[in-house]
């Protein structure tokens, strides 16, 4: 086989009388493949980070998040776990059968305001969230 002139053979030599095992020996490091090392370890980094503060983010009231969000640049959109986190970062308390917390709301004229808990007398209430135009 030839393998041209820039290919060296490689000896490795395993001595197992040692008490720490096997005794390979050390690869001699190349400069670029420990740049691109250090620049994978980087942006990996820099990357948690971002997934990090942008999953902190969701966890801001609405307003503020959405504050947040108009300033960011977008390509994060699609390089981050988008859907993933937010179905984890705004997962409600609420289980199947429990009780709804309190809440106030406007009526649609807002000149007075609804409460659940004066709805819920001894009645149920059904909510219904969406568009019917």
């Amino acid at each position: 086989m030839n393998f041209g002139e820039s290919a060296r053979p490689v000896a490795v030599v395993y001595n197992l009388a040692s008490a720490g095992g096997w005794n390979l020996p050390a690869p001699k490091s190349d400069p670029a493949v420990r740049f691109i090392l250090k620049l994978v370890v980087v942006l990996a980094v820099i990357y948690a980070l971002a997934v990090g503060l942008f999953f902190a983010a969701m966890h801001q009231p609405p307003e503020k998040f959405a504050g947040i969000v108009a300033k960011m640049p977008p390509v994060f959109f699609p390089v981050l776990p988008f859907r993933q986190m937010w179905t984890v970062a705004r997962r409600g308390q609420l289980e199947p059968g429990g009780r709804a917390p309190e809440f106030e709301l406007s009526t649609h004229d807002k000149q007075s305001a609804v409460r659940l808990s004066e709805l819920n007398r001894g009645r149920p209430v059904v909510l219904v969230f969406g568009s019917y135009t």
